[in-house]
């Protein structure tokens, strides 16, 4: 079951700082009594609304009324105010602490940590030990969704600090034992939550009386263990004793009202009570929406204005569900999949406004692995409508849709916003300010990634505090920017076969992980369709034994994952078709498509007579469908332009050298100047970070690096190409320094190790070197799954080039150069060649 608590310690800092101002005094008390209506005409009532004080409170009452948006906007105002007031650290470490909690609320799990960590400091730096304590529990809060383990250690830091600082009836070490509870709750130490639960509730019933929200609260997680234990009956007259408290404190609608209400869902869900369970998650959806009252289970929610988007995606999601399984288990009424399609559909449009809200890449990518589990419900329905619609195409369609709204979300979002800079003539010296914010940014983050120095967060808190502002400047100065900054738009069946030549089709992959399920669809100039099979059972091993087997050349593990896999992925694909295009999903993306095997072959089969799926098709690479354009017309461009680093120096990185590179330089560079193409080569000391970044390469059509490459993959900042040191440039070109490359290259190959690898995240894909060369503006590249031999590749590249200068396409020209090299036996086995895939077209 989704969990999301909203309970917790606001900032008990608040009254200790304002005790002396009359005018705010009375607004602490009554929000201290959770008078919030009151308190906030109170407020209102304030003339001067410019204060950073005036920004604190009313901040505070909008997190009151579960506004959490406006509540961030306002808390940001008051960070600016008292970041240029040098005297009002304390007040800062305010605003920092509400803003960690807001960017908890939305799932900002990163934002709300690095701000939590600048309250801390700040506490510290002034021996302020209330902060101190207080900083702790919000630390603690930040994790309890992440990292239960780290949880508790700061939650327990938190009730040691505040037993010290407090009496025994506190409200601090009530809230402390509370958070305890709930981490005791998630890690199935129920005894010890409810001990502390019960501690807690004779602190607050001491405090506050019987009825008030924090009570509530306790009641929700109490019910919540009992959920866990499926004692139903239990969990049903907890919540509803929640709801109850909660109802008196804050109306019928606030987003403690629509948690307990999918809470009570959840519960009616495990009785099987379908019906009771849909009209809670109903009512959650109204206690989440403003002036929305409809309690038909079959209304369009309106997706417009709501307290909280990670709730209310909750509600609709555990709706759609609920429909579905109605549906299925009793009344196959094609009405009610509708209805759950509908709801999914709603969760669709929700992702995009919450998917703008994501600042931070980790927390845009965390957002991507839950739309993912949405998508798979959306592509099941959506397979489903079709199975008992006449108009299955619609469907179908739609299925393919959710299917490419969970592949390279984060990629796409920062290209359309690299493309929207450009078309929305922003002038040059803003662009100019932005890259330098990026690029720093960018470094920070790589020094951060080797050494946890305090010093490198603080910068980089600061630098991407600069960047927000400046991104926010930049939607409201340039209103076509921000219009364009959010127009990804997902290609449809017909946009695809638009671009598709006859002998084309597609091959694109959706592993369903809650019903094991492989969508595999496929596309071609005349035809879509829909391969809905069982996964095959441990798909994972198979595709690591697959690999090792090609790696390590162990030839019969080889043959029978590779037919096995052949069979598994593949399906039945019209005679004419000659080239395919992978769109993979997860793991499949770092899997070499071509050395599948399309017949069992018989023992002691040369590997260069095997019957490889390179031998039928030619096979290219996407990371998505949107990222697919028209070939381009190598030939149309006037004067085109080749840059060669290679040979590189290694001394400094103390790497082996790659004697066969020079060679490989020389006889490309020869290859380009036979077509007409201009060339410069960059060699040894020259191969390094000063001209990569320099005009020559920006400009260059071509771009051909023969080099070291590493992957780091617990790191992904910390992968990077390997160039020759010169003058400040160390020559580790890393991914964020790729990024901030700006390159106009119809190809890019990295004839270096493991350059198409990077950390699979679930719902985005790989996210590594070739990733950051598309941002930075290739539209092809050519990189490699693993390690690979020294004179072999410079063979295949020398090869490749040939074909490809001439008048083959680029995976015509791969196919051909791999072809020629299984047929020369040498490097006939996949291990030489497999490792090498196209990106792009």
């Amino acid at each position: 079951m989704k969990r999301k608590s909203f309970a917790i310690l606001f900032s008990f800092i608040v009254a200790s700082i304002f005790a002396q101002s009359s005018e705010f005094g009375n607004i602490q008390r009554l929000i201290d009594a959770e008078n919030v209506i009151e308190a906030e005409k109170e407020i209102l009532s304030i003339q001067d609304k410019t204060s950073g004080d005036y920004q604190l409170f009313y901040g505070d009452i909008l997190l009151k009324k579960g506004d959490h948006q406006k509540a961030l906007s306002t808390f940001e105002a008051a960070q600016v105010f008292f970041e240029q007031n040098k005297n009002s650290s304390i007040k800062l470490a305010k605003c920092y602490s509400q803003l960690g909690y807001i960017h908890w609320t939305m799932g900002n799990h990163e934002e709300s940590l690095i701000h939590h960590e600048q309250a801390l400091q700040i506490h510290k730096l002034s021996n302020n030990k209330k902060g101190i304590a207080a900083s702790h529990n919000d630390i603690g809060l930040t994790y309890s969704n992440i990292d239960s383990e780290k949880a508790l250690e700061y939650y327990q830091i938190a009730l040691t600090d505040y037993k010290k600082l407090y009496e025994a009836n506190d409200e601090r070490i009530a809230t402390a034992h509370i958070n305890i509870g709930y981490i005791n709750g998630k890690m199935d130490f129920q005894s010890d939550a409810f001990e502390n639960f019960d501690k807690a509730l004779e602190i607050l019933e001491i405090k506050y009386g019987k009825d008030h929200p924090r009570r509530a609260f306790v009641y929700s997680n109490i019910g919540l263990i009992h959920f866990g234990l499926k004692e139903y009956e239990d969990a049903r007259k907890y919540q509803e004793m929640a709801l109850n408290i909660y109802q008196k404190s804050y109306g019928d609608t606030h987003p403690e009202v629509a948690s307990t209400y999918n809470y009570l869902g959840n519960i009616y869900h495990e009785q099987g009570l379908h019906l009771a369970a849909l009209q809670q998650f109903q009512e959650a959806i109204c206690a989440n929406i403003p002036n929305y009252n409809n309690r038909s289970i079959y209304d369009v929610t309106p997706i417009k204005t709501y307290y909280s988007a990670d709730l209310l995606l909750i509600s609709l999601q555990q709706k759609a569900q609920e429909l579905e399984a109605l549906h299925y288990s009793k009344t196959l009424k094609k009405k009610d999949l509708m209805a759950a399609w509908v709801n999914i559909n709603s969760c669709d449009l929700l992702i995009d406004d919450i998917r703008r809200l994501k600042t931070n890449e980790a927390d845009k990518i965390a957002l991507g692995a839950i739309a993912s589990e949405i998508y798979e419900d959306g592509i099941r329905t959506s397979v489903g409508l079709a199975d008992v619609s006449w108009s299955k195409q619609l469907f179908q369609e739609k299925a393919f849709y959710f299917a490419e709204k969970s592949k390279s979300s984060v990629l796409l979002d920062a290209i359309a916003d690299a493309n929207a800079k450009s078309y929305a003539n922003i002038p040059d010296d803003i662009i100019a300010k932005e890259q330098q914010l990026k690029t720093d940014i960018a470094y920070f983050k790589q020094l951060l990634a080797k050494s946890k120095n305090q010093s490198y967060q603080n910068e980089l808190f600061s630098l991407e505090n600069k960047y927000q502002a400046f991104t926010k400047s930049l939607e409201q100065n340039y209103p076509q920017y921000y219009n364009l900054k959010y127009n990804v738009n997902i290609p449809s069946i017909s946009d695809i076969t638009n671009i598709l030549s006859d002998k084309e089709a597609v091959l694109s992959y959706f592993i369903a992980e809650k019903t094991d399920r492989l969508y595999t669809f496929y596309i071609s100039k005349d035809k879509f369709r829909i391969h809905n099979n069982p996964k095959l059972k441990d798909l994972d091993r198979y595709l690591s034994g697959y690999r090792n087997s090609i790696y390590y050349k162990v030839k019969d593990i080889y043959t029978s994952t590779a037919v096995l896999l052949y069979n598994t992925l593949i399906p039945p694909i019209e005679n004419h078709i000659n080239s395919l295009t992978i769109i993979p999903v997860g793991r499949l993306g770092i899997v070499p498509f071509e050395a599948l095997l399309t017949d069992e072959p018989k023992e002691h089969t040369a590997y260069e007579n095997l019957n490889y799926l390179l031998k039928d098709y030619s096979v290219n690479t996407q990371y998505a469908a949107a990222l697919m354009k028209p070939r381009s017309d190598k030939n149309n461009e006037t004067s085109p332009t080749a840059c060669i680093l290679a040979p590189v120096s290694f001394s400094s990185h103390r790497l082996p050298e790659l004697p066969a590179t020079a060679d490989e330089a020389r006889s490309i560079n020869d290859l380009f100047v036979k077509n007409g193409i201009s060339s410069k080569s960059y060699t040894y000391s020259d191969a390094n970070e000063i001209n990569i970044k320099s005009e020559d390469i920006s400009k260059s059509r071509y771009l051909h690096f023969a080099t070291h490459g590493i992957v780091d993959e617990a790191k992904p900042e910390l992968s990077q190409i390997f160039l020759s040191s010169a003058s400040d440039e160390d020559g580790n070109l890393y991914t964020g320094e790729i990024y901030n490359l700006k390159l106009n290259a119809d190809l890019v190959t990295l004839s270096a190790c493991q350059t198409g690898l990077g950390k699979i995240y679930k719902g985005e894909g790989i996210v590594g070197l070739s990733r950051a060369l598309l941002y930075a503006g290739a539209n092809n590249m050519l990189v490699s799954l693993w390690s690979v031999a020294d004179q072999s590749t410079a063979n295949l590249m020398v090869d490749f080039y040939e074909k490809s200068l001439s008048d083959y396409s680029y995976t015509e020209g791969l196919q051909l150069a791999k072809k020629e090299m299984i047929l020369g036996k040498k490097y006939s086995a996949p291990y030489y060649w497999a490792p090498f895939i196209l990106i792009g077209q």
